[in-house]
């Protein structure tokens, strides 16, 4: 693959001249494809002939006291089914599986779960995780594991990373009494599977704010 620069400088670059690093800042920024909101880079400067949401955008971008996130409810009624399902499992005292992935991005999808899922249900008690083995048990779903924990007692499995595809094991699933919660970031099937809800940035605009997220995001 042959890198294609930007070799000029952004427009405007002459309001950087006071500040080195807000120039070095401002063009490299350019450069990734900021385009006009890089001319915010004087950030504090309330006299800068820039518009305030280019600034403000940039400000997102670089700190995050001024981040501004997209709604979690952007996935629209997919997003309204899972948690009226986490809230029914919290109502009534449910066990809870989260089902992860041994990647960076599983890992880390799942310790985001067990903490947030962790301060709702008993960690180790009403709430659980699977990361399945590399070697033995490679990506997804798998039989085996549903039928551990159907057999355990739980009724309730959020995946992360992981399920969209599994739809030979999310069928499985149902027939052990088992309702899941998909959150995934991989290609989704023609067919939505039969589950609680599908939570899956792929599902959004290719331009969305959210339509690139990873698992753990």
């Amino acid at each position: 693959m042959v890198a294609q620069l930007l070799t000029e400088l952004f427009p405007g670059q002459e309001h950087g001249q006071g500040n080195r690093n807000g120039r070095y800042l401002a063009q490299i920024l350019w450069q990734r494809g900021w385009g006009n909101a890089a001319l915010g880079v004087t950030l504090s400067d309330d006299t800068s002939p820039f518009p305030q949401d280019l600034r403000l955008s940039l400000m997102g971008f670089l700190h995050p006291d001024y981040y501004q996130p997209t709604s979690p409810f952007a996935f629209g009624e997919e997003m309204t089914h899972a948690i009226h399902r986490l809230r029914q499992a919290y109502d009534q005292q449910e066990n809870v599986a989260i089902w992860g992935d041994f990647d960076a991005d599983g890992l880390t999808a799942t310790a985001v779960l067990w903490d947030g899922l962790g301060q709702f249900f008993a960690k180790d008690r009403q709430l659980t995780y699977i990361i399945p083995n590399r070697l033995t048990e490679s990506h997804g779903l798998n039989q085996a594991g549903l039928e551990r924990l159907a057999h355990q007692g739980f009724r309730l499995i959020v995946t992360c990373d992981t399920g969209s595809t599994n739809l030979t094991e999310l069928a499985y699933a149902q027939t052990l009494g088992l309702e899941v919660i998909v959150t995934d970031h991989h290609t989704l099937s023609q067919q939505r599977p039969d589950v609680v809800a599908l939570i899956n940035p792929r599902s959004l605009p290719i331009g969305h704010p959210l339509a690139h997220l990873s698992g753990v995001a």
